[in-house]
């Protein structure tokens, strides 16, 4: 492990890692942190799954100090600029959305520069997208006729998410990755586009290297930017076998933090 009064940039994933136990907002300790942080000369990088726009809701009162991974590797941004852009094969994408729109006990999203987009009408659907700080998305008719570049699309499964991330993993012929991120969600990203590749621009956009680098997850979509990074933690909840990429096991993000102070 690299000593850690070298580090100049933190990137933590969100859900199962800095938001714990189901939690859907920021802590107020980790916020009060930040400025602190970048007084010492450390950046702090929000690494997620989520829209940037989702992002910046939850981090509003620092939303313009910090860097942003979005859509699991797709996107990155700083002070409103893209720093790292990967979308995903747009004919790929019109084949998910086609089959996605014959699933039943389903919604989806995707997310493009535009913003976060849907045309479910459920709301039990809308219900759970506003509690996790999806205020923004808007609704269109249908996905299938947006044409933009897509950064993310996402399947809302209420049952056999497990199966169905098995399903389109194979239907996307590794042009695009179909990965289970959570209980209810299927993520689909581009297989070159990853938390690592995003958090490598923005540490050469800052001048910084893997060994000034710190970072935190919980699930294998965030193992790139755990074996990145010069000093990383797996969370103690997290998916077997990823704190052998890491330098050590934490039960919040704060604590590591908080030593840095």
């Amino acid at each position: 492990m690299r000593n850690n009064s070298m580090i100049r940039l933190i990137a933590s994933d969100l859900d199962g890692t800095l938001l714990q136990n189901g939690s859907t907002a920021v802590s107020d300790e980790f916020l009060e942190m930040i400025p602190k942080l970048m007084e010492q000369g450390i950046m702090f990088c929000a690494a997620s799954g989520r829209s940037y726009d989702n992002l910046r809701l939850l981090f509003e009162p620092v939303k313009d100090d910090i860097a942003y991974i979005c859509d699991n590797g797709s996107v990155a941004f700083y002070k409103g600029q893209r720093i790292y852009e990967n979308a995903l094969d747009a004919e790929m994408c019109s084949r998910v959305l086609e089959k996605a729109a014959q699933l039943e006990d389903c919604d989806v999203f995707i997310s493009c520069e535009k913003g976060v987009f849907t045309d479910s009408d459920q709301e039990d659907f809308w219900q759970f997208m506003r509690e996790n700080s999806y205020g923004m998305m808007q609704k269109v008719p249908d996905l299938r006729q947006m044409k933009t570049p897509l950064y993310k699309i996402a399947i809302f499964s209420r049952q056999h998410t497990d199966q169905l991330a098995e399903y389109f993993q194979e239907f996307c012929e590794g042009r695009i990755l179909a990965k289970k991120t959570a209980a209810v969600w299927v993520d689909f990203i581009n297989p070159d586009a990853t938390k690592g590749d995003a958090l490598r621009a923005l540490g050469e956009y800052f001048s910084v290297s893997p060994d000034e680098t710190m970072a935190f997850g919980d699930r294998f979509n965030d193992v790139e930017m755990l074996d990145y990074a010069g000093v990383s933690y797996a969370m103690e909840n997290s998916e077997e076998g990823l704190s052998l990429h890491t330098d050590g096991v934490t039960p919040a993000v704060e604590d590591i933090v908080r030593k840095l102070l």
